[in-house]
């Protein structure tokens, strides 16, 4: 568990948007990322190599606080 701006982080989550043209896309999922913190307090997730885990392509970034109150996210381009 690591701490940004005075807030407990529990997690990171990477969450791949549903297709907008289907009511089911196989495609959309959630990937848990793991948090490092560094001696600073500087939190770092990592991202696994396996492209079946998390295909190329955009993501958004939530971290959730230790209340399990998700961050607003931001979009990231898996590449």
């Amino acid at each position: 568990m690591g701490t940004t701006s005075n807030v407990a982080i529990k997690s990171a989550q990477l969450i791949r948007p549903a297709a907008v043209t289907h009511s089911s896309d196989p495609n959309q999922r959630s990937v848990d990322l793991p948090i490092t913190v560094n001696n600073n307090g500087q939190l770092t997730v990592s991202l696994t190599a396996n492209p079946n885990i998390a295909p190329l392509g955009d993501y958004m970034l939530f971290v959730t606080d230790i209340n399990n109150v998700p961050s607003v996210a931001r979009w990231v381009h898996v590449g």
